[in-house]
């Protein structure tokens, strides 16, 4: 898995950086284990792992939301690993490229969530990182991960490999 993993990551790695406002909506409709079943706008403090997001382009730039589908509809990307980045509350700015290496590892480092069958595709690693600003206003320490379809694709359907709906987004 590790050498598919590594093959995705060279592929193609796209950064993006959350908004010091981290949006806490949520317009989707989501069922009593916490899975999309009715689109909507979710803010990217609520996003959960298994989530599908409907435009891979939506997550490029600084964002507070994105517009999520259940699984099953055509969607151009998927949260499938949420950490924080480690370090104690208050720690100075890092630095934009330190703080996207970091995230880089750490969602390779996660790949095995994603379904080894999805990766034989063109996929690409996304990632949500803190801006500078909500690093230094709002103690953000949350990076988010994606999978997405290259070149305006869409994925087969669910491609995290047992999904935790229940999870939380990082704390901000």
């Amino acid at each position: 898995m590790r050498r598919l993993a590594a093959g995705l990551v060279t592929c193609a790695v796209l950064l993006s950086a959350c908004a010091g406002d981290l949006s806490e909506t949520d317009s989707s409709r989501r069922d009593e284990q916490g899975q999309v079943v009715g689109g909507g706008r979710v803010g990217v403090s609520v996003l959960r792992r298994g989530d599908c997001v409907v435009d891979a382009d939506d997550l490029i730039g600084e964002l507070s939301s994105v517009e999520v589908v259940p699984c099953s509809e055509p969607h151009e990307a998927q949260v499938f690993a949420m950490f924080d980045v480690p370090g104690p509350a208050g720690a100075d700015w890092p630095g934009q490229e330190t703080l996207d290496d970091t995230a880089r590892r750490g969602c390779t480092d996660r790949l095995d969530s994603v379904d080894p069958a999805a990766l034989g595709e063109d996929l690409g690693l996304v990632f949500l990182s803190p801006s500078e600003a909500s690093w230094r206003n709002s103690d953000d320490r949350g990076v988010i991960c994606f999978i997405s379809a290259e070149e305006d694709g869409t994925l087969g359907g669910d491609i995290v490999v047992n999904p935790d709906p229940t999870g939380a987004a990082p704390s901000a």
